[in-house]
């Protein structure tokens, strides 16, 4: 019931954190807390993402059909009641094979909640209904399907996609290039310096990012092409928002902490920040 990652939070809301290890949630007296039987996946999440809800919800994605389909709860990609583990939706219905990563964030700001979705590559479904809200992919370099990290980094309220080596957001990236309001590129990070490169091969990821300067939007941190030094990003778009820093939030703080841990998985919070 493993997956290629874990994640630690206050699942339950007792004031102590238990240990989600893929299906199986493990509470802090060290007996189960519950197992979904959706068997073993590479992307696990667990934050704030549909607001409408009471307490924190799992979005996770599965690689063996005849655990999801057969003994599990049905679907290659579920959002679930973190406290609970009950299913509450969820798209790749009975035989969908591997579903190798999904992800969630707001990126729809249309859209109430969060968005979720997999390498499935079906559409883009709400948090807070179910519904399909877009069959338009969040997208990287080359146009490929993006299901990688989630970052808050220009000065909207929705997170952009963090992959590879660049920033893409999920609308247009309007207001602050007005004049190119059809753009969806936001920043490549290997035009700077001698070179930038991602790690992991095909997962493609930064050595790090987080909120550790403290305005809401995330820095990251990447390695040089030669391996010879490591390259420093923060944001220079200006935000009329404010907030708490995210690391002051203890489910952040754990995402972070635990993003390196097994498959690299991206950073969320314990509350709400969206349109």
């Amino acid at each position: 019931m493993g997956s290629h990652s874990f994640r630690v939070a206050d699942l339950n809301g007792d004031g102590y954190d238990e240990i989600l290890y893929g299906s199986a949630a493990i509470s802090h007296t060290g007996k189960l807390l519950y197992c979904t039987k959706n068997g073993h996946g590479d992307a696990l999440h667990v934050g704030k993402f549909a607001p409408s809800r009471p307490g924190l919800q799992i979005v996770a994605c599965f690689e063996e059909q005849n655990n999801y389909a057969v003994s599990g709860q049905g679907y290659g990609c579920t959002v679930m009641d973190a406290a609970t583990g009950q299913f509450l939706f969820g798209h790749g219905a009975g035989n969908s094979g591997d579903v190798g990563r999904c992800l969630v964030a707001d990126i729809d700001p249309e859209s109430p909640g969060c968005e979720y979705w997999s390498s499935l590559g079906t559409g883009v479904y709400s948090c807070e209904t179910g519904a399909l809200v877009s069959t338009v992919m969040p997208t990287y370099k080359g146009g490929g399907n993006s299901y990688n990290n989630a970052v808050y980094w220009t000065g909207s309220l929705t997170r952009q996609m963090l992959d590879d080596v660049m920033i893409q957001s999920y609308k247009p990236s309007a207001p602050w290039h007005p004049e190119l309001n059809n753009w969806t590129r936001v920043l490549t990070f290997s035009y700077y310096g001698g070179g930038v490169s991602s790690n992991n091969s095909s997962k493609s990821n930064p050595c790090y990012y987080g909120d550790f300067l403290g305005d809401y939007r995330e820095e990251v941190i990447y390695r040089s092409s030669d391996n010879a030094s490591i390259y420093l990003f923060s944001t220079n778009h200006p935000t009329e928002h404010r907030f708490v820093q995210l690391m002051d939030d203890h489910t952040y703080d754990m995402s972070q902490a635990l993003q390196n841990i097994g498959y690299n998985q991206p950073t969320h919070l314990g509350y709400y920040i969206g349109e």
